[in-house]
């Protein structure tokens, strides 16, 4: 357990910190199984993560970034660049993901923060999208802070185990 007083750094993963990447990824999904497209066995039973392999080889247009308390991987937060060359000027905010012992203290708005401004440094990048459960009220409120924008729902975009149904909210974060 972590004490409001600690402060956490948010920088880039690097290359050796792809098993740690993997280790919180899997525990996000383990625990929070109704509040990300992805579930915990389809993604545990993957031998190597899409994400793992971005990590390791320090794929340019695939970034994570990560939210540290005493070298603690606590957090995530990635970017996913489109490929086709008419959409290369956006991409994807994905796993957004804060641990709870961590949670309302500005760590999720630091993680969005970094992947922001790292954005801004690369000028062939002029979008940010990303989609969210709406109702995940927490993770939206922290979105609309961050500047993003809704441009679109899809009720019921996923279906949760016992037939509930969840409603896709679709956001950008846009700048010439």
């Amino acid at each position: 357990m972590h004490t409001a007083g600690e402060e956490a750094i948010v920088r880039r993963l690097q290359a050796h910190e792809h098993a740690a990447y993997r280790t919180v990824r899997l525990e996000c999904l383990r625990l929070n199984p109704d509040l990300f497209g992805t579930t915990y066995p389809e993604a545990s039973a993957m031998p190597i993560l899409p994400f793992e392999r971005f990590i390791s080889t320090g794929d340019r247009d695939n970034v994570m970034f990560g939210a540290f308390v005493d070298g603690w991987l606590c957090g995530l937060c990635g970017f996913a660049r489109e490929t086709r060359q008419r959409t290369r000027h956006r991409g994807e905010l994905v796993q957004m993901y804060v641990h709870t012992t961590l949670t309302r203290r500005g760590v999720g708005g630091r993680l969005i923060g970094a992947l922001q401004q790292w954005a801004l440094e690369d000028p062939t990048i002029q979008q940010v999208v990303l989609s969210v459960m709406a109702e995940n009220t927490a993770a939206v409120s922290t979105y609309w802070r961050a500047g993003f924008r809704e441009y679109g729902r899809l009720d019921r975009a996923f279906r949760l185990e016992g037939g509930a149904s969840r409603t896709q909210l679709l956001m950008v974060w846009e700048w010439d």
